[in-house]
């Protein structure tokens, strides 16, 4: 199921590059020579139609997927503008051991 929600209504979270650096966590744009490993990584913990998603979001230009990297593993992922433009996602809210403590960060 989608939810819809207007995310320029937020207050800018000036907090989280702080708890994010504190967590030893990067989050940077994809890079194109990083698909396979990165949708590979998806279909492995998340699901098949999120990897074919965040293809697309990795075809664009420039790439519309963002990773979550610790200690250069990557932990994370969300994606925009891959299912249709101005849509965000996907972006997982769980997985086991994957975000442990990351969502506190």
């Amino acid at each position: 199921m989608d939810y819809l929600v207007n995310l320029s209504t937020l207050s800018p979270d000036t907090q989280s590059p702080e708890r994010m650096a504190q967590g030893g966590v990067t989050i940077r744009r994809a890079l194109p020579p990083e698909l396979r490993l990165i949708t590979g990584w998806v279909g492995e913990h998340f699901s098949q139609g999120w990897a074919s998603e965040t293809t697309v979001a990795m075809t664009r230009q420039p790439p519309t997927c963002f990773i979550a990297t610790r200690n250069q593993e990557l932990i994370g992922f969300s994606c925009h503008e891959a299912t249709a433009r101005g849509f965000f996602g996907p972006i997982p809210n769980s997985a086991p051991g994957i975000y442990a403590g990351m969502l506190k960060l």
